[in-house]
């Protein structure tokens, strides 16, 4: 009988799509991405890097070879217009989690992400990637030439190390211009705490020390919310952070607002002489950037998408079926269904590792075998996701390789062994005297209906009929359970993985200090893989640290969470529109301004309306 992975990945995949996944590259993120448009072709190639390796070889050896008479591809010029699926919350840039387009595009950072998906780190304000004299020493050098917006207060002046410097400071103290110390600077845990001393040696040099060496600590300062804000605008907000203006949205970056309405709609015009366009580098290409609210209602991001208002639509903010988008792609044949690997589009069990059921080994090892993972791919991915290791699949060279997995117990697509040592363990344990297990599930669509197909699930690989749902709202109620007394399990999503080195968020789950680490799991070789992990400043060593700490894991039936697989992000673009879909798009969009371009003389770009009709 053929394997559930073999069925998996023998798909019907078009020309285009497996070129799509070829160019998205080897490392990083966004190794499984695939773009798929409205043709297709029948692919029976086997594995995914088998599809790549071809595609890569055809699009050697097919690719029609230019000529004089090829029309010119035009790169600047024409705007960028998206359905804004999420707001900031607060305009100040240092405390703000969310982060928003316009947010994106309005500051600098020192360094930014070249591709988020490839995890390579570019210099921005900096003028080049940071000398380090030794393992804990940064040096960043700022530019000469950059200049803030030209509105009050900063009126096109130049940015200077004294300003750099208060944006640092104001991070690494967290504290206010009243002295009041704010606990929601968001940047502190994963940059600014790390930094034991602060030289500014002149008026264009910085030296960063760090308490200890930590590979990630680089990729944390790329954070897009990692930005300059002006002192004085700063300030002048402090006290009332719910309100947004363009007027106290003042930057160094490449765009500026010419209008800002929240909840509704942005406008960004380009920052005339933005210091990275005077010099000639692959930024700030569309003239302008326009943002609007049109709700959650499916035909209206379809009815904006096919009048060509919006130039794409979907993914991890607005995740529509895919039967649905399939259907729009039906019905517009010349726009592209994308396809992106989804670190946040997981399905995992989390677990009290200390108290309950679930502290009883044979109990949590007798669950972790009985998870029908392909069964929960069918449900809730439609078929498509892979089986995901502690650290998702999207990740690629740092998560477990999926022929790893499907050796492993609880992974391997033949259950028969799994379901049979399931039992007896769950009879060793003692499982049928333990009375009724409540499963906890947030109130929403998607739960109630697992609360059918999970709880049935379970039920029948365990032989018992114990397992029932508990639904909870989301949001503080979620939480609250998850630190309570009373917390047992809870089937939902692990998200915000949000940046492309996953070692700090691993840490949150599985150091036995980490905030995320609700079953209170702790184990001592954990934590000297982890601390191992981060202390690497090579990535391949630090990869092969990061899998080993994901074995221990499995190892102790998930260490206080049943990874079980993870899904796709899918977006609906126009060709004109060239952009590198990151993975983490809702967390990433500062590509907008690093590359991204529209093609006037592509066909689609054909009835795409004037901006002032919008």
């Amino acid at each position: 009988m053929e394997s559930y992975w073999n069925r998996y990945w023998r798909k019907r995949v078009s020309r285009r799509a497996v070129l799509g996944g070829a160019a998205a590259g080897a490392v990083g993120v966004g190794a499984l991405a695939i773009a798929g448009c409205g043709d297709d072709d029948d692919d029976d190639s086997g594995s995914a890097d088998a599809v790549a390796t071809e595609a890569a070889t055809e699009a050697a050896t097919e690719a029609p070879t230019p000529t004089a008479t090829a029309a010119p591809v035009t790169k600047d010029g024409s705007y960028y217009s998206e359905a804004v699926t999420r707001w900031a919350n607060n305009p100040d840039l240092h405390r703000e989690v969310n982060g928003v387009t316009s947010d994106h595009q309005i500051y600098s950072n020192l360094v930014v992400f070249g591709s988020v998906n490839a995890g390579t780190i570019i210099p921005d304000a900096a003028e080049s990637l940071p000398e380090q004299p030794d393992e804990v020493t940064y040096v960043f050098k700022l530019r000469d030439g950059i200049t803030w917006h030209n509105k009050a207060p900063a009126n096109g002046s130049e940015l200077t190390m004294d300003q750099v410097e208060w944006n640092i400071e104001r991070n690494r103290s967290r504290m206010l211009s009243d002295g009041t110390v704010d606990e929601t600077f968001h940047r502190f845990a994963s940059v600014y705490s790390h930094i034991v001393d602060t030289e500014y040696t002149d008026d264009r040099t910085v030296n960063l020390t760090l308490s200890g060496p930590n590979g990630p600590w680089l990729s944390a300062m790329a954070d897009q919310l990692n930005g300059f804000m002006h002192p004085d605008v700063a300030k002048a907000i402090e006290d009332n952070p719910g309100f947004f203006s363009g007027e106290n949205m003042v930057g160094t970056g490449p765009y500026t607002v010419t209008s800002f309405e929240q909840d509704r709609r942005f406008r960004l015009d380009r920052h005339p002489g933005h210091f990275r366009k005077a010099l000639d580098e692959p930024i700030q290409f569309v003239d302008q950037m326009i943002g609007t609210d049109i709700g959650d209602d499916i035909n209206a991001f379809r009815a904006a998408f096919e009048q060509k208002q919006i130039d794409m639509f979907g993914g991890l903010f607005r995740s529509f079926p895919k039967q649905v988008m399939e259907t729009i792609a039906s019905a517009n044949p010349d726009a592209e269904l994308v396809n992106t690997a989804d670190p946040n589009g997981n399905h995992s069990f989390l677990y009290n590792f200390n108290a309950g059921p679930f502290a009883i080994p044979q109990i949590r090892e007798a669950f972790q075998l009985a998870i029908d993972r392909p069964l929960v791919i069918q449900q809730a991915f439609a078929g498509e996701g892979r089986p995901n290791p502690p650290i998702p699949f999207a990740y690629t060279g740092w998560a477990l390789p999926e022929e790893e997995l499907l050796t492993t117990p609880g992974f391997r697509p033949d259950k028969t062994q799994d379901l049979t040592d399931a039992r007896a363990l769950w009879e060793a344990g003692g499982g049928p005297e333990l009375g009724e297990i409540g499963i906890v599930i947030q109130n929403v669509p998607s739960g109630q209906a697992a609360a059918e197909w999970m709880i049935t699930m379970m039920n029948k690989n365990l032989g018992t009929d114990q397992f029932k749902p508990q639904f909870v709202e989301g949001g503080a109620s979620l939480f609250n359970y998850l630190i309570s007394d009373d917390y047992t399990i809870h089937f939902g999503t692990l998200a915000a993985w949000n940046q492309p080195d996953p070692r700090p968020r691993y840490a949150l789950y599985f150091q036995k200090d980490g905030g995320i680490n609700f079953g209170k799991y702790n184990n001592s070789e954990m934590e000297d893989l982890i601390a191992r992990g981060f202390r690497s400043l090579v990535r391949e060593e630090a990869e092969e640290i990061m899998r080993d700490a994901q074995r221990v894991a499995l190892r102790d039936a998930g260490a206080g969470e049943f990874s079980i697989a993870g899904g796709l992000n899918r977006y609906m673009k126009w060709p004109y529109l060239h952009r590198e879909i990151p993975n983490f798009t809702g967390y990433w969009t500062k590509d907008l301004a690093e590359g991204t371009w529209i093609d006037q003389s592509d066909p689609t770009f054909q009835g795409k309306p004037g901006i002032e009709s919008l």
